[in-house]
């Protein structure tokens, strides 16, 4: 008789914890779909910039080189006028760098001193780790690259691009 209560017992506490397991997978369900039936923000009413599509689209022959590729491969993120405010920045985590800002994350120079070119290259040819920040060495050449980073300079005082 004693086997049978405690089986009895055993089967209480699984049936119990099996009803509880339920009630807080019912509350986790009830909340996500509550919870996020509204869209925290709403990305079409963001500040962010309109972008002609597909990007470069819009370039005139006078245009730079530099702006060229710029507008065709790195607006989409970072914006026309390079404030990190391009149509995808909405759903990049972390936001695309603003380049009007004059601030780089990832440099070898002093606190307080501009990027070198050789920074900018490195942050262009290989992307950034643990961003969405794509390495482009395979899809733009270097005279490309090197006409990108004096075109971004233009955005804020650098300082002249080094030679």
């Amino acid at each position: 008789m004693g086997g049978s209560v405690r089986n009895f017992s055993r089967n209480r506490i699984v049936l119990v914890t099996v009803c509880l397991l339920a009630v807080l997978d019912l509350g986790r369900s009830i909340f996500a779909r509550v919870g996020y039936a509204e869209p925290a923000e709403s990305w079409q009413t963001a500040p962010y910039e309109a972008l002609a599509w597909p990007p470069g689209t819009t370039n005139q022959a006078i245009e730079s080189q530099g702006k060229k590729v710029y507008t065709k491969h790195c607006a989409i993120c970072h914006g026309v006028n390079g404030r990190g405010d391009g149509p995808a920045a909405p759903s990049l985590i972390p936001r695309p760098r603003d380049f009007t800002v004059g601030e780089f994350k990832y440099k070898t120079t002093l606190p307080g001193e501009d990027a070198s070119d050789a920074d900018l290259r490195h942050s262009i040819e290989n992307g950034l780790v643990a961003s969405a920040m794509p390495y482009w060495k395979d899809i733009l050449s270097s005279e490309d690259i090197g006409h990108v980073i004096d075109y971004i300079r233009e955005f804020s005082l650098f300082g002249p691009p080094e030679s």
